[in-house]
C-alpha cells in the first residue's frame, strides 16, 4: 500500500522555505593584509549589531593568528583582524578567510 505525505510534508517545504527566507545569509571571503597588514576590510554588506559572523580560514599564509576580530565599521562594512595570544593584530597573517553573516 502506498502512504501518501499529502498536507504535512508540504507544510514542511513550506516553513523551510520561509526559514531560509527569513536567514538571507550573505557570504563572502578575502585575504589578509591585501590593504592593511592583519585585516580584511569587508563592505558591501547589511551589518548590525544584531548580525552574527562567521569567519573559516580557507588557505593558511604567514604567520597565522590564533583567532579573528569583527569590527563594525558602519551598517554596509566591518573588518576582520587576526589577532595574537596577546590580542594584538597579527600583521604577518596572510592567510585567505570565507566569512558568513546572518542577520
Amino acid at each position: 500500500m502506498a502512504r501518501s505525505w499529502g498536507g504535512t510534508l508540504a507544510r514542511k517545504i513550506t516553513e523551510q522555505s520561509n526559514i531560509a527566507a527569513e536567514l538571507r545569509p550573505q557570504t563572502g571571503g578575502g585575504t589578509l593584509g591585501l590593504v592593511d597588514a592583519g585585516i580584511v576590510h569587508v563592505t558591501g554588506v547589511t551589518f548590525t549589531s544584531d548580525s552574527h559572523v562567521s569567519v573559516s580560514m580557507l588557505l593558511a599564509g604567514g604567520t597565522l593568528g590564533v583567532g579573528y576580530v569583527i569590527t563594525p565599521v558602519s551598517d554596509t562594512a566591518f573588518d576582520i583582524t587576526s589577532v595574537d595570544t596577546a590580542g594584538a593584530t597579527e600583521a604577518a597573517d596572510t592567510s585567505r578567510l570565507s566569512w558568513a553573516i546572518i542577520s
